[in-house]
Parts: structure tokens; C-alpha cells; sequence
């Protein structure tokens, strides 16, 4: 019984003079991040499968399937070919660019955020699986999207996850 009152009072003891940062308050998520209400999505409904990131200050959401569009996954139609881009302007004023598009209509895939820019890796669209990846990077200056072609995949895959670990992206799922 000794013993465990002796790590008790030693746990005691590291709490107060130290300070834990797994301890509620000092680990709040308010701490971690913030959360901001931005302008209404432009167009109607909502994007579900989307590539999302961002490039050089903006936020990019590229492809997916609107909620318009039903839930049917063997439904026509299924993918958007829409790039949208939310660049903030002023400290509380953002601006929606609309005008991009994507080679064709592809969702589902998944995308990893760069130092080069937004990397979107397969997909899918109402008929076709695919093994695309490529890069979105948002100019500042001339206000356009760039989009380059990386090697594809090893295999035409959708629904899957990536994250960048170092100069290596790995890709699970599918």
C-alpha cells in the first residue's frame, strides 16, 4: 500500500510542476486550430469526393459529385469537372474563382497538399475507374490554376486515402 500511495504522490507531484501538455487545459483544440465561417459554396448544393487542399494561400476543391446529383454511384453523370477557388483577398474578404475545369468529371479520388501544390491522385467518374495523378497549383499573380501530370498510378483506383510522409506520397485503399 505504501508503494502505490508514493507513485501516486510522484504522479501528483509531476502534474503540478510540470506542465503536461496532454492536460485539458493546456491542449484545448481551440489551441490546435480556429474555425472560420467562409462564404457560401458557390453553385447549387454541396460536393461530396472532391479534391481539397490548397496552393499558395488558396483553397481548391476540384472534381467530385454534387448532392444534386443523387447518391447513386452508377448513375450518370456522376463526377463534376468544376475547379473552385477561394482566395482570400483582405483580412475578412475572400473571392470564389469559378471559371476552371477539370479534363473530365472525376471523383472520389484522393489528394494530398504539397509545398508544390495540390496532388490528386484517381478517381472515378459514371463509367470509368482511373489511375491519373497530377498537380493543381494556384497562381497568384495571373489568377489561374495550373495543372501538370504526374506518372500515374500503378492501378485505376477510387476511394482511397494518400498522405506525404518526407518526398514520398503513399496511397492506401482503393
Amino acid at each position: 500500500m505504501r508503494y502505490l500511495v508514493l507513485v501516486f504522490l510522484f504522479f501528483v507531484f509531476v502534474l503540478l510542476v510540470f506542465d503536461n501538455p496532454i492536460s485539458a487545459n493546456t491542449n484545448s483544440n481551440n489551441e490546435l486550430f480556429t474555425w472560420e465561417e467562409l462564404p457560401g459554396f458557390p453553385g447549387e448544393g454541396s460536393v461530396a469526393g472532391a479534391f481539397v487542399g490548397t496552393s499558395n494561400g488558396a483553397l481548391i476543391i476540384a472534381g467530385g459529385r454534387r448532392a444534386s446529383q443523387g447518391i447513386n454511384k452508377n448513375k450518370d453523370g456522376l463526377a463534376d469537372d468544376s475547379i473552385y477557388i477561394l482566395e482570400k483577398i483582405d483580412v475578412e474578404k475572400y473571392r470564389w474563382y469559378t471559371e476552371f475545369k477539370l479534363p473530365h468529371p472525376i471523383a472520389f479520388g484522393a489528394s494530398v497538399v504539397t509545398d508544390k501544390g495540390l496532388i490528386c491522385l484517381g478517381g472515378r467518374d459514371g463509367d470509368y475507374l482511373y489511375n491519373d495523378v497530377f498537380i493543381l497549383t494556384w497562381n497568384i499573380e495571373t489568377k489561374e490554376v495550373e495543372r501538370k501530370e504526374l506518372p500515374g498510378l500503378p492501378q485505376k483506383c477510387y476511394e482511397l486515402a494518400a498522405a506525404q510522409l518526407g518526398n514520398r506520397i503513399y496511397v492506401t485503399g482503393g
